[in-house]
């Protein structure tokens, strides 16, 4: 449904007003609603089933006529069901916004201002580790930066300006970073494995096992493993090979020694079944495993073992199989960098600060130079 406040006001056709209703939340609303269209429309929809893509976009068209945050939300959370998970990171990095502005008894969307900004990236974030902070800073300033390039004045004059440095709410944030604690490569990384061996799921016990041995062994994204497909895995000489789509239509393969989950592999094709989206994991009712679901698995072996992270998610095994590897194995950041699928190698980088594991592989490399040394 068209809103009355902007037919008299849209330009070349991509063009509105800044605030064409009295009500700051309507007008907030309206932002939101056109900014996660835009979203929509720019990302890959490949996971979204064909027979589903008539209601992907009905409901994204709800979404561009939302009424309110609540429809925005109930919208966002059955794109996520239908396989279109993309534009779920850009809501929930910007609903915080209008909560703040409705906690502050707001009355413009200009109140929108430098000061208010950094205010919520000091207070609001403690929850949060590093990356999901600077995840969160990228997308709303690139919602500001959508606001200044997409509204014009009520005649048509030139748009309003936010004038929110990112360079100020840089500065802004404190410099002590969260860091994201992961598996020890020296011993809970191992601990962990045998774990998941000793442990005994009450449900979907193989299937279970397997994810998280592929997970820890892998590197794998979570949203990598839960879309996997039957056709995308292959057992070549000693090795299983998964052909992976990643992160930008990205295409890379992720082996696993067969030895190392043979058992478990066999077991799990001899109960595997047919499922409605051919997914080499699924539910116990055939369909796509949640992500969710594997978070509270990784929980308890967590509990069962006895290890303390700061925060049990698929991620956190990631990171962990990042540390090991690099730790354990005579790898070098390139090679690194591949098995991970990152595009840039500083992001490898961060990966290895969590442990210190540069130091801790370059201390030990010279201690054993030193012990050949004296041996001679």
């Amino acid at each position: 449904m068209e809103l009355e406040a902007l037919k008299d006001y849209v330009y070349g056709g991509d063009k509105f007003i800044l605030e064409p209703y009295d009500d700051w939340k309507k007008n907030l609303i309206f932002w939101y609603s056109k900014y996660l269209t835009t979203q929509c429309n720019n990302q890959t929809k490949r996971h979204v089933k064909p027979e589903n893509m008539n209601l992907l976009t009905n409901t994204i068209d709800k979404i561009n006529n939302a009424a309110n945050i609540d429809e925005i939300r109930e919208n966002i959370n059955k794109l996520e069901r239908l396989g279109f998970k993309g534009p779920q990171t850009y809501y929930n990095n910007i609903k915080f916004v209008y909560f703040e502005l409705e906690r502050l008894k707001a009355t413009s969307i200009k109140q929108m201002s430098e000061k208010f900004i950094i205010f919520c990236f000091s207070n609001k974030m403690n929850d949060l580790s590093n990356p999901s902070i600077n995840n969160r800073k990228r997308i709303v300033g690139n919602f500001i930066d959508y606001l200044q390039d997409t509204n014009v004045g009520e005649e048509g004059e030139g748009a309003y300006l936010f004038n929110i440095s990112k360079v100020a709410i840089k500065k802004a944030i404190p410099k002590e970073e969260k860091k994201l604690i992961v598996l020890s490569p020296i011993k809970e990384y191992a601990k962990f494995l045998n774990g998941i061996d000793e442990m005994a799921f009450k449900k979907g016990d193989v299937r279970n096992k397997l994810m998280l041995k592929i997970l820890l062994t892998t590197g794998m994204r979570i949203s990598e493993l839960l879309n996997l497909k039957k056709s995308d895995i292959n057992i070549k000489d000693k090795e299983i090979h998964f052909k992976i789509i990643g992160k930008g239509n990205k295409e890379r393969t992720a082996m696993i020694a067969h030895d190392n989950i043979k058992v478990l592999w066999k077991r799990y094709l001899n109960e595997d079944s047919y499922n409605e989206g051919n997914y080499f994991f699924c539910t116990d009712k055939k369909k796509q495993m949640y992500g969710k679901y594997v978070a509270l698995l990784i929980k308890q072996v967590l509990e069962y073992t006895g290890i303390k992270v700061t925060k049990s998610s698929p991620h956190m095994l990631r990171h962990s199989f990042a540390c090991y590897t690099y730790y354990s194995v005579d790898i070098g950041l390139e090679e690194l960098r591949d098995l991970l699928g990152h595009s840039d190698i500083s992001t490898t980088q961060i990966y290895l600060h969590y442990f210190e594991v540069n130091k801790i592989k370059t201390t030990r490399k010279i201690s054993s130079a030193i012990r050949k040394m004296q041996k001679k």
